[in-house]
């Protein structure tokens, strides 16, 4: 889960923080996350589908459900870095494209319509993405800001869909920054997507923790570590069981330089992941990490305890660019040793 991942993980919709003002969503919208939310960031995938399903059985025109169904899947997806079920992610989508179009059609375009649209293409986008399906991702992505901007013009108060185009601002001058040579006609504005993000996740029913985790990466990445380690205090005490949070703070340990810390973290998402049937390849992938911040922290007998329990796992082989980095680490760390 790196920075790229910030950039393109546009499932990260849909989470709860606290009352909007000024924009009104309907009152089904907001019950039904409050009651998904805790399953679906604690990583409780199963619990979150069978909440979804429920809400659309009572609701089935309403495509407010089926938008949260999507995210859950997006999620699940994005925790295990792989897609698990895309002919239901496709077919989701399609219901709830055609229940927005119907919604439009009796009741005419809204911001709260249009924001629905966006989001609905932008999980869209990301499932293209994630599928290395470039073309058709960018350009459901662009079709999801535009369909975002339209919410935004429709009521300035909408502070939900500042999540996405802040995220988009961000990128955008990453892109500038990096590809300056390629890239000078692309505009960016860091400082309006640092603002969307932090207003987002003060304002947002939706959207606000999602702008909050996002942001805890941003400040991460562009070295704000205490803002950094404010933000992730509030979000573990809220959510101890995530791994979305627990992802952050290893990496925020990372960037601290507090490499033992960081070991610790990895092992817990280790320990996390192996309880789980999807998440084999990030059991290892994080124990790996947890091994290397050992190495990083002069833990070096750490280290080969934690290598060779690794390379002893008898499924190992089905991860041959894990076993191999693995089996590298633990040479390396042995000739240190000796």
């Amino acid at each position: 889960m790196n920075t790229s991942q910030i950039h393109f993980s546009l499932a990260w919709v849909l989470l709860v923080a606290s009352l909007c003002f000024g924009f009104s969503l309907p009152e089904k919208s907001v019950a039904s996350s409050r009651l998904v939310i805790p399953s679906m960031i604690n990583c409780d995938f199963k619990e979150a589908l069978a909440l979804t399903d429920s809400i659309i059985e009572t609701n089935s025109r309403d495509p407010f459900p089926y938008i949260l169904k999507l995210t859950v899947l997006g999620m699940r997806d994005m925790d295990f870095e792989r897609s698990i079920d895309s002919a239901l992610i496709v077919s989701t989508n399609k219901k709830a494209a055609l229940l927005i179009d119907s919604l439009e059609k009796h009741h005419g375009k809204s911001s709260y319509s249009r924001m629905l649209a966006g989001f609905n293409k932008s999980m869209y986008s990301a499932f293209f993405l994630r599928s290395n399906a470039y073309v058709s991702g960018l350009q459901n992505g662009f079709e999801a800001l535009e369909f975002l901007k339209e919410a935004l013009e429709l009521d300035s108060t909408n502070t939900e869909v500042y999540f996405f185009l802040g995220l988009y601002d961000f990128a955008r001058a990453e892109l500038r920054s990096r590809l300056w040579w390629v890239l000078f006609w692309y505009p960016g504005d860091k400082n309006r997507g640092f603002e969307r993000l932090s207003v987002c996740s003060r304002k947002s029913t939706i959207t606000g923790t999602a702008a909050a985790l996002s942001l805890s990466e941003v400040y991460i990445k562009e070295k704000m570590l205490d803002k950094a380690d404010s933000l992730l205090s509030h979000l573990e005490q809220m959510y101890p069981e995530s791994r979305f949070v627990l992802w952050s703070r290893a990496k925020y340990f990372e960037a601290l330089k507090d490499y033992a810390k960081a070991a610790v973290s990895y092992e817990k998402l280790a320990a996390s992941y192996n309880r789980t049937s999807e998440g084999r390849h990030n059991y290892f992938m994080t124990k790996n990490k947890a091994a290397h911040m050992h190495t990083s922290a002069g833990q070096r007998e750490n280290a080969i305890i934690l290598c060779k329990a690794i390379l002893s796992e008898p499924d190992l082989n089905k991860y041959k660019s894990v076993r191999k980095d693995t089996q590298r680490l633990l040479e390396r760390t042995q000739n240190v040793e000796s």
